[in-house]
């Protein structure tokens, strides 16, 4: 069978008035069927935000034994209305179902024009596919040995503390991943514009779009666990108060899937498999 392929203060807060969540984000790039077998893709300015002033959101701290095997407490930082997350770099594309990730086997192939034209490469279905590997595994390892260079990543993983006074937190159905040009306030057909007086050149290898088009390859899957409890003791005051330690008490039942999602729908690579040329592809929005 074949297929194709086609993210001063003491605080202590209880679940009688406050809802607590730990939410694990995972951010799936299928880069590799958009673009090349060998394409590094970097983002940055990740942006998680509440858009509820009843919701506030704290970045996971742990820490952990001496040879970082084993986590010895969990815990939110310091709260507020949103998270950046920078420095990611992607190198393969992955698949899976929100929670179990994996890199498939594919045939070998030298003829690369035929592959990128017939949408996809071929997935070897009598080999085993292998894990996939997160940013946040990534980390440890390097953690764990600072001379020897973190394995590569193929999904990027955060961890963070979500606080609300309702129990239902919902995404809004405008809710959307948008890229850099897209921040700049450019459409994804503009191949190239003018930023703080420079050019800026983002248009594709593969047609006469913008290499941002890349946000409609990312699937982003959402995973909840809730906490009972949460404490926090805080060092100094004011603007230079620091938290000193920080822990949660879990929920027995373990983290559950929320969603998997599609952030970008609208936006589509249309490849013609018909067409010789594999520099002429065009995208949707």
């Amino acid at each position: 069978m074949k297929t194709r392929t086609k993210p001063k203060r003491r605080l202590f807060l209880t679940k009688n008035f406050i809802t607590m969540l730990v939410l694990l984000v995972v951010i799936i790039a299928t880069i590799s069927a958009w673009f090349s077998f060998y394409k590094k893709v970097d983002a940055s300015n990740m942006v998680v935000q509440a858009v509820s002033s009843e919701i506030d959101i704290a970045e996971c701290k742990k820490t952990y034994n001496a040879n970082y095997t084993e986590v010895l407490t969990d815990g939110p930082g310091e709260f507020g209305s949103e998270l950046v997350f920078d420095g990611i770099s992607l190198t393969k594309d992955c698949t899976g179902d929100g929670m179990t990730l994996i890199v498939p086997e594919f045939n070998v192939t030298n003829d690369y024009e035929r592959v990128r034209k017939d949408g996809g490469k071929e997935v070897n279905t009598n080999l085993m596919p292998a894990t996939a590997v997160s940013s946040q595994a990534a980390d440890l390892e390097k953690l764990k040995d600072p001379d020897k260079d973190p394995p590569e990543y193929q999904y990027v993983q955060y961890e963070f503390y979500v606080r609300s006074k309702n129990p239902e937190l919902l995404l809004q159905a405008d809710s959307k991943l948008l890229a850099s040009t897209e921040v700049d306030e450019q459409s994804l057909s503009v191949t190239s514009y003018t930023r703080n007086g420079a050019t800026v050149d983002k248009k594709s290898a593969y047609g006469n779009f913008n290499v941002d088009g890349l946000v409609g390859a990312i699937r982003v899957s959402l995973i909840g666990e809730a906490c009972s409890s949460v404490n926090q003791t805080w060092s100094g005051s004011g603007a230079s108060a620091e938290i000193d330690t920080t822990s949660a008490t879990f929920n027995n039942g373990g983290p559950v899937r929320q969603l998997l999602w599609v952030p970008r729908p609208d936006v589509h690579l249309n490849v013609n498999p018909d067409e010789g040329d594999i520099s002429n592809w065009t995208l949707s929005t």
